[in-house]
C-alpha cells in the first residue's frame, strides 16, 4: 500500500494491478486502507491507478462513510475526459451505490443519456447493462440504443 499510495509514477502503476488482484482475492487486506484508497482517487494519479482501483470498487462493499465521496469521484470520472474503461467502471460503481440511494440513479441516468449520442461502443455496452438494472420508471427509452 505504501508503494501504491506514495511511490513514483511507474511504481504506482504496477502496484495498482497488484493491489487490485490482492483486494479481489483477499478483501480484508484493504479494510484498514479504505480512506486512503478513496482519497487517492482525488489526487492526480496515473490512469492505471484509477482504472485498477475503480475496477476493484465495482465489486467491493463500500463503507457508508465513504459512499458520498466515492460517488462524487465517479461522477467526475464519468463526465470528464477519462479513458473508457475508467468511465465504465465508474458507471458500475455508481449503479451499485444507487441501489441504496435512489437519487443517485436519477443523476446517473441523466449523465448517461447526455453522453450516449457521442459515446464509444464500450461506453454504450456498459450503459445498456447499467440502465437495465434500474427500475422501469428510470430506464432510458430505447431510441438511443
Amino acid at each position: 500500500m505504501s508503494l501504491f499510495l506514495n511511490g513514483e509514477y511507474r511504481v504506482t502503476q504496477r502496484a495498482a494491478f497488484v493491489l487490485r488482484f490482492c483486494a479481489e482475492n483477499h478483501p480484508a487486506l484493504v479494510e484498514p486502507y479504505w480512506d486512503e484508497l478513496i482519497s487517492n482517487l482525488e489526487k492526480t494519479v496515473p490512469a492505471a491507478v484509477k482504472r485498477n482501483t475503480v475496477r476493484y470498487l465495482q465489486q467491493a462493499c463500500i463503507p457508508t462513510h465513504l459512499q458520498g465521496q466515492l460517488a462524487d469521484i465517479c461522477f467526475n470520472y464519468l463526465i470528464g475526459s477519462e479513458p473508457i474503461a475508467i468511465k465504465a467502471f465508474a458507471m458500475t460503481v455508481l449503479a451499485n451505490l444507487a441501489k441504496t440511494e435512489p437519487d443517485l440513479a436519477n443523476e446517473l441516468k441523466i449523465i448517461i443519456q447526455d453522453q450516449m449520442p457521442h459515446a464509444s461502443p464500450g461506453f454504450l455496452a456498459r450503459a445498456r447493462r447499467v440502465l437495465r438494472e434500474f427500475p422501469p420508471a428510470l430506464r432510458v427509452n430505447n431510441q438511443h440504443f
